[in-house]
């Protein structure tokens, strides 16, 4: 899953794009967003896939740097919409997320296509 995760990446062809977070000793942080289309508006969507942080630089600015970065990038393209799901008792991120986006009353339901996999 790596292997093509970087693949699709570093593909000027796919639609999954990443940012990084640094500071003097490397990087800190990283997001992966993917691009795609939706029935709703003639722009394209945002989705906000992954955020992560090292744990030693959290709660110093840069999930916030890396999503502000992400959505005025947003902005400038035109994109209609960026949005992201959390598990709901992740408070830390959700502390952050709840000051800078909206919670909306949308329900998530997955099926899972692989039949090795039961409830």
């Amino acid at each position: 899953i790596s292997e093509a995760t970087w693949s699709r990446l570093l593909s000027d062809e796919c639609p999954v794009h990443g940012l990084v977070a640094e500071d003097e000793v490397g990087v800190i942080g990283f997001l992966n967003y993917v691009l795609h289309e939706n029935t709703w508006s003639d722009q394209q969507v945002c989705y906000l896939e992954d955020l992560f942080v090292a744990s030693l630089a959290r709660k110093q600015g840069a999930g916030r740097s890396l999503i502000e970065h992400l959505a005025g990038l947003a902005r400038r393209e035109g994109w209609h919409r960026l949005y992201w799901m959390t598990h709901a008792d992740n408070v830390l991120a959700r502390h952050l997320y709840d000051k800078i986006a909206l919670v909306t009353d949308w329900v998530r339901y997955d099926i899972n296509t692989r039949e090795s996999v039961q409830r």
